[in-house]
């Protein structure tokens, strides 16, 4: 409901619903769809493994590039269950995601519940992790994005660790967490390309517990798969987790030992004691606390009747969807190419995935459009990269920002060597102007190699030129 509240999901048309998965995630909606326009599920895996129509000049495992093994269970379920005669595609990938994000807060619920010994642990955990909505998912306006997909399972993974290290479980609860603990962490795995990273760390914290001895005995035999997981564990874990997406990994876990803070039996104790205050009012005191506090909040963001509307978005494809030739190429910024892969199909430069090096040294080749490159350099650049149209979005070319030197085309003044430092200031110099700002002025050299075929406020399009005019 809230999801349909702030983008009035279904009102829109397909185009506009599809443009609603930002930061790029729609990429993975498009193979979704794709499977489902194959003529048989074989047919469509085949294609994304061997893929040419997606990264121009390049054959791609799709599938393997991308992780796309969602997108492909959930379309072979799509197929076999013959849900196509009562729901939308569309409708149905969304649900899926939502119905994972249930799982995982009931595997919240159940691991502070198993932690603290009291199910008002585990209200409170779901209660902080919808309150602290927008640092614990990005499920609300980038649906299909990995982590929407993969932190379920490492949530079922956590709340089937706590409970097999738990001492007072028979053995056949404790045989049910560990099948369930390998189960999704092999899922895990499998779906999100940072997940071993996250596993590291994970491993590290089971190796201090057990060296400090707080691992049953009977159970140090299974802390063997912890060691071997430490030895092929890549290093670069501190670059990976200090990027701004892994707060919607911690997040819920501070809701999660908050709760268990707050309602711990052990840690209280003393507390009652010294106040002499009954356990059981204190508990009970929490969830109304709580809601008298955060209540009005929730329910002003409940009532506020938003809209997310993009109408230059929606023009910009349905330009490329009537015009453009089926088989060109688009250049742009990877946010954006992932927008124009979903809703035409065509080829791109690259993609918003930030794992694949190459894939990160075309999108910075491509960034040059915003740099103050000469005219020559920039079409030397995208011909090489065998791109027909370019993409030039206003909000990166005339983009303010307080803090100078963090907008997109001052790091690429920085990485030019386009920068004067004077006096502690730094300025941009060069002897060609933004080329972003001097193609807009339609004069020669610029006319020679480009050609503008659309334009609104937000998006200027660029024919790039298979044949150069020298007409001044």
């Amino acid at each position: 409901t809230y999801h349909d509240r702030t983008f009035w999901f279904s009102t829109r048309q397909e185009l506009e619903r599809e443009i609603t998965f930002q930061a790029g995630s729609g990429l993975y909606y498009y193979y979704f769809k794709h499977m489902l326009a194959a003529p048989s599920f074989e047919r469509g895996f085949y294609e994304l493994i061997i893929d040419n129509r997606t990264v121009s000049g390049q054959t791609i495992n799709a599938v393997e590039r991308l992780s796309l093994y969602p997108e492909l269970i959930t379309s072979f379920v799509y197929r076999v269950t013959g849900s196509q005669d009562f729901v939308e595609p569309i409708y149905f990938y969304v649900g899926a995601v939502f119905g994972l994000q249930a799982v995982c807060v009931t595997a919240l619920f159940v691991c502070s519940w198993v932690m603290s010994g009291t199910w008002v642990a585990g209200m409170l955990a779901v209660a902080w992790y919808v309150i602290n909505r927008p640092d614990t998912t990005r499920v609300d306006h980038a649906i299909p994005l990995r982590d929407n997909w993969a932190l379920p399972y490492f949530s079922c993974q956590v709340a089937a660790l706590t409970g097999f290290l738990s001492n007072n479980i028979c053995s056949a609860t404790e045989m049910f967490c560990y099948l369930t603990m390998s189960a999704t962490t092999f899922t895990f795995l499998l779906v999100w390309e940072h997940s071993h990273y996250v596993l590291f760390v994970q491993g590290l914290c089971l190796l201090l517990l057990d060296s400090f001895d707080l691992v049953p005995s009977r159970k140090n035999s299974d802390f063997k798969h912890v060691l071997i997981f430490l030895e092929v564990a890549r290093l670069e874990v501190p670059c990976a987790l200090s990027s701004r997406r892994m707060k919607y990994l911690w997040t819920p876990y501070v809701c999660m030992f908050t709760a268990f803070g707050v309602c711990s039996p052990d840690l209280w104790m003393t507390v009652f004691k010294w106040l002499r205050l009954n356990r059981t009012f204190h508990l009970l005191s929490v969830p109304p606390l709580s809601a008298s506090q955060y209540c009005p909040r929730v329910l002003a963001e409940l009532s506020d009747l938003q809209e997310y509307y993009n109408p230059d978005t929606v023009e910009l494809m349905n330009w490329i969807r009537s015009q453009a030739p089926l088989a060109a190429v688009f250049a742009g910024s990877p946010q954006l190419l992932g927008t124009v892969k979903l809703c035409s199909g065509s080829a791109v430069t690259s993609l918003p995935l930030y794992s694949d090096i190459n894939l990160l040294r075309r999108s910075e080749d491509t960034y040059q459009v915003y740099a103050m490159r000469s005219a020559e350099d920039i079409y030397k650049i995208l011909t090489s990269q065998k791109t027909n149209y370019v993409i030039i979005e206003e909000s990166i070319c005339t983009e303010l920002s307080i803090n100078k030197g963090c907008r997109i085309k001052d790091l690429l003044d920085i990485a030019n060597g386009h920068v004067v430092y004077d006096k502690g200031e730094i300025y941009s110099f060069s002897k060609h102007g933004r080329f972003c700002h001097e193609i807009k002025m339609n004069y020669s050299p610029y006319t020679n190699y480009f050609t503008r075929v659309f334009w609104n406020r937000s998006y200027h399009v660029y024919k790039v030129n298979s044949v150069i005019s020298f007409q001044y």
